[in-house]
């Protein structure tokens, strides 16, 4: 979890959803992150200003909550 908490201070400028549920963000400094859905749980949900809500389920199963 460490590497993590220097993101805290940067802006997300990209994001990207695949149809497999895998989540890519890009961030100001250049630094990305990924993460690839779970078979068994929830993986993800993104939420902010500009974009439509999203929870990644179990397999990678999107829900986009419009």
């Amino acid at each position: 979890m460490a590497p993590l908490l220097g993101l805290f201070d940067k802006v997300v400028t990209e994001t990207e959803v695949t149809g497999l549920g895998a989540l890519s963000l890009g961030f100001d400094d250049g630094t990305r992150l990924s993460v690839e859905p779970d078979p068994d749980y929830d993986s993800w949900n993104l939420a902010g200003s500009g974009i439509d809500p999203v929870l990644v389920g179990p397999g990678g199963e999107t829900d986009w909550q419009h």
